[in-house]
């Protein structure tokens, strides 16, 4: 069953929230992949931080830990920003744009992200040539085990239109202080909080090649003594997610593949290098076990 995003919004509007999330849940792949960028040898002579920056990402791998950003620090500066405000009409209700900042600067800050790709190794030549360094870097696959974090990415052309959804939040915000909100009152709130949730989930229609699957881990689940700035390792466990095959790409420096082998072989887990498949008539890779 492939997940229909009108299906799992109509239900959110209808008030179904259990229902909804029960879906999302329902249709969480098995597995997910993540591609990692690898710097190249030359490169380590002018700075050591290129060497050290690359074991910290395969030895994390080994210590079954994972990075999760904040969202300023992902690629793409259009990230979150789908919601977009009308000042003009957020003026003439006289309804304060500070306000209005400080609920969005609430909700981009609540969770911690991590993203992934649903996309079959072989067929996935853009994500090779734009994550993993010209394939110089690697691929690691993910059993999921916990699928409560995780989130299809659905893609539009354009932004939408949020001033009655600031505006109402906002009134039934500042009604909450001062009187007792009715059941119809509360589930509306819900609604809105689900709504801007929401706006985590959707990138422009550009980034679709990606198939993107996006781990959304809430900030109050970190140890309030841990400092979080552009992002913190998690454990695996912590996520639900368990390496499960390391994918070699095909133009991965020796040095490096040396240490994933090791670290494969610590893990227990399958390594394998890509190859260009020339006997066929599709642009596709192939891999072997190595």
């Amino acid at each position: 069953m492939e997940f229909d995003i009108k299906e799992y919004i109509n239900l959110i509007k209808e008030y179904k929230f259990d229902e909804a999330d029960a879906y999302r849940l329902s249709n969480v792949p098995n597995k997910v992949y993540k591609f990692i960028y690898l710097s190249e040898s030359q490169e380590y002579e002018e700075n050591d931080n290129y060497e050290k920056l690359n074991d910290i990402k395969i030895n994390s791998i080994q210590e079954k830990l994972f990075w999760l950003s904040t969202y300023e620090r992902l690629n793409d500066p259009f990230e979150l920003k789908t919601l977009y405000i009308d000042e003009s009409i957020i003026k003439k209700y006289n309804y304060p744009i500070n306000i209005i900042e400080n609920i969005q600067h609430q909700y981009l800050n609540g969770f911690l992200i991590a993203c992934f790709t649903i996309n079959n190794v072989s067929s996935s030549m853009p994500m090779w040539a734009h994550y993993a360094n010209n394939h110089r870097g690697f691929y690691v696959e993910y059993r999921i085990n916990k699928p409560d974090f995780f989130y299809p990415i659905s893609y539009e052309s354009e932004r939408a239109p949020a001033n009655m959804l600031y505006m109402n939040t906002i009134s039934l915000i500042m009604k909450n202080i001062k009187l007792k909100l009715t059941d119809i009152e509360k589930q509306k709130l819900d609604l809105y909080s689900y709504l801007l949730f929401h706006n985590s989930t959707i990138k422009h229609k550009s980034w679709e090649y990606e198939n993107e699957w996006r781990l959304l881990f809430p900030k109050f689940l970190v140890k309030k003594s841990i400092k979080v700035n552009e992002g913190i390792s998690i454990p695996m466990s912590v996520l639900g997610i368990e390496p499960t095959g390391i994918y070699l790409g095909m133009c991965c420096e020796e040095l490096h593949s040396k240490k994933l082998k090791k670290m494969a072989n610590k893990l227990g887990i399958d390594i394998y290098r890509m190859n260009f498949n020339s006997l066929v008539d599709e642009y596709l890779l192939s891999y072997s076990k190595v």
